[in-house]
C-alpha cells in the first residue's frame, strides 16, 4: 500500500521496470534449457506484479489528500 508521494515515485519506477522486463521477455526466445511452462509462468508472475503495482498507483491517485476537495483533484 502506497501511502506517500516518495513510495508512489518508487512503484512508479518499479512499474515500468516490470513493463520493460515483460516486453524483453516476450521478444526474446525462451532458451532451450527452460521448459515452456517454466517461461510462461515466468512472464505470468511479472504481468501480476505489475498489475499489483498500477492497481496500488491507482488506489493512491484516487485518495482524497488532506487539505484537498474532490473538485481540486479533477
Amino acid at each position: 500500500m502506497i501511502e506517500n508521494k516518495h513510495q508512489l515515485a518508487v512503484t512508479r519506477k518499479q512499474a515500468q521496470r516490470f513493463k520493460e522486463a515483460i516486453a524483453g521477455k516476450k521478444a526474446a526466445e525462451r532458451p532451450e534449457d527452460v521448459a515452456p511452462v517454466i517461461w510462461r509462468a515466468m512472464i505470468d508472475g511479472m504481468e501480476s506484479m505489475l498489475e499489483t503495482l498500477t492497481r496500488e498507483i491507482a488506489e493512491f491517485e484516487a485518495k482524497p489528500r488532506v487539505g484537498q476537495s474532490s473538485r481540486s483533484r479533477a
